[in-house]
């Protein structure tokens, strides 16, 4: 992972992020909060020694006080000095209990003992610091040698004494909360950059490019509405995502060797990819360029191309493919110079139909015709039928979902065309939603074509009306009883013609027509696109 990987995954995860972090704050002001306040007090003590007054002597007696002072502020949290404290102030602990309590320390070099008790009252900890030394100068007394005149050799004077604190020496309750904070922090990158790591799906072009050396042509960034049937060349043409795919035209225009690609295979790791819709934007980009193109729907076993180019396939490849039609009976222009040949019946076999020398001969016989042929081919994860078709092509373009195909779904993508020596003219990003299509496989093409059969037949029904209220508006106007007429049969023999490419809803060709005043000519409903069978 580089730095902008990182990056990502922090912004990725941020709420994550500062959820953790005010979790823990709330935590460690709970927690500080719940401690109740200790008060700290310490009272000194200073080591001396009585071994005479020559200079020689009080070097020695110094040296001795020097090495026994650390033992000494050992000996202050023991029992012996411990007990009569306990005693004098009538605590209900033990000698052991109150040890914690109270600590003994030596400054560096010095012959001073500072004895801190630490106590919830302020008064109690000055007063167990007092008993300590008081206890400690006793024992010390009892325990050091006597000298001749009988005082002992090493004597504890209190020079100063411990006095009630007025502030609280702890908990610290900040650093407590900021502390827990901070775990919160660590807690939440950790989070964040270990589900990055764990999450292998393909988020930008760049992660492809990690993955392969075959060029990554671009990125189709998805329609403003998110339509899942849209087509970003017919449905909105000045749109972003419409620029995308003619970028990606003219990238392909060198991807062979230099010279423009006259047929190839689009090719993704799974359904719902968006393949079949890019495989139409590319059509319909290469056609603005006056060029003939063949989209050519080999997907055998669900089909879906008949429905995004709302044209009718209960006949197309299938039927090619068993001599019941030619080419040029099966195919329909749905734009102009796009030829579209749906899938037909679905195929008990698909993979020996497009592998068959009469799928390469229908080929052949394309580009002699066409001056580009693209084969929609079904998602390679799941079935093998894509190999079939790409050694009868110039290439394979590979379409990848981002944040939905993962590396290991487009790496053993790559593999399996690598692995038949199929050209990979290169990989295509999409980020748009899935197609529909690609989660009902067993869908058949009739229903596929039902919408259009239902628009043309409510196409029809709007234009019968309209010749019968042009019938009833001749009697009140004879002069414009022959013009209505006319109109009328022009537009119903119009519709027929266009049958077989109706509007996303049918139902719109139906809507009622708006009143006209009497002897105005009738206004009739044409469709958007006209499919012609070719």
């Amino acid at each position: 992972m580089d730095p902008h990987d990182y990056l990502h995954a922090l912004k990725k995860s941020w709420i994550v992020i500062v959820a953790l972090v005010v979790v823990g704050f709330v935590v460690g002001f709970g927690a500080s909060h719940a401690q109740p306040d200790s008060y700290r007090a310490t009272s000194s003590v200073f080591v001396s020694s009585s071994q005479g007054t020559a200079s020689d002597q009080l070097l020695q007696g110094s040296s001795f006080s020097l090495a026994q002072v650390q033992s000494y502020a050992q000996l202050a949290t023991t029992p012996a000095v411990l007990e009569p404290v306990i005693a004098d102030l009538g605590l209900d602990v033990t000698p052991a209990q109150l040890a914690t309590r109270v600590t003994a320390s030596v400054p560096l070099n010095t012959v001073i003992i500072d004895i801190t008790a630490t106590d919830a009252s302020p008064k109690q900890a000055a007063a167990i610091s007092n008993a300590v030394s008081s206890s400690l100068r006793t024992v010390t007394t009892d325990l050091t040698p006597q000298t001749t005149s009988g005082s002992g050799v090493v004597s504890l004077s209190i020079v100063a004494p411990a006095t009630t604190p007025t502030v609280p020496a702890g908990p610290n309750r900040h650093l407590i909360e900021l502390l827990a904070a901070l775990v919160g922090l660590v807690v939440g990158v950790i989070y964040a950059v270990t589900r990055f790591t764990l999450d292998t799906r393909l988020r930008s072009a760049s992660d492809v490019a990690k993955l392969t050396t075959a060029p990554v042509l671009g990125t189709v960034q998805r329609l403003a509405h998110g339509a899942p049937y849209g087509l970003a060349l017919r449905d909105q043409p000045e749109s972003a995502s419409a620029e995308d795919v003619r970028r990606i035209r003219t990238t392909l225009q060198f991807a062979v060797a230099g010279a423009p690609a006259t047929s190839l295979t689009v090719v993704s790791a799974r359904p719902g990819d968006g393949r079949t819709a890019f495989a139409l934007d590319l059509a319909l980009a290469a056609a603005e360029r006056s060029a003939r193109v063949l989209v050519i729907d080999a997907d055998l076993r669900s089909g879906g191309l008949a429905a995004l180019a709302r044209t009718e396939g209960s006949a197309g490849l299938t039927t090619v493919l068993d001599g019941t039609q030619t080419l040029a009976d099966a195919v329909t222009e749905v734009q102009r110079g796009v030829f579209v040949l749906p899938a037909g019946q679905l195929s008990q076999a698909p993979s020996l139909a497009l592998g068959s020398p009469a799928f390469a001969s229908l080929l052949e016989d394309a580009r002699k015709h066409y001056d580009l042929v693209i084969v929609d081919t079904p998602a390679l994860q799941p079935y093998a039928d894509a190999l079939s078709v790409v050694g009868h092509t110039d290439g394979a373009v590979v379409v990848a979902a981002a944040k939905s195909t993962n590396r290991a779904q487009l790496s053993s993508t790559l593999s399996a065309l690598e692995g038949v020596a199929a050209p990979v003219l290169g990989v295509v990003v999409t980020k748009g939603a899935p197609e529909a299509h690609a989660h009902a496989p067993a869908r058949s093409h009739a229903a596929a074509a039902a919408p259009a059969a239902a628009g043309a037949q409510a196409s029809v029904t709007a234009h019968a009306a309209h010749a019968a209220e042009a019938a009833a508006d001749a009697a009140e106007a004879p002069g414009a009883s022959v013009a209505a007429t006319d109109e009328d049969a022009d537009t119903n023999t119009d519709t027929d013609t266009t049958s077989t490419d109706a509007d996303d809803t049918p139902t719109a060709a139906a809507s009622a027509t708006p009143p006209r005043r009497p002897g105005q000519r009738p206004t009739s409903a044409r469709p958007a696109a006209r499919g012609t069978k070719r």
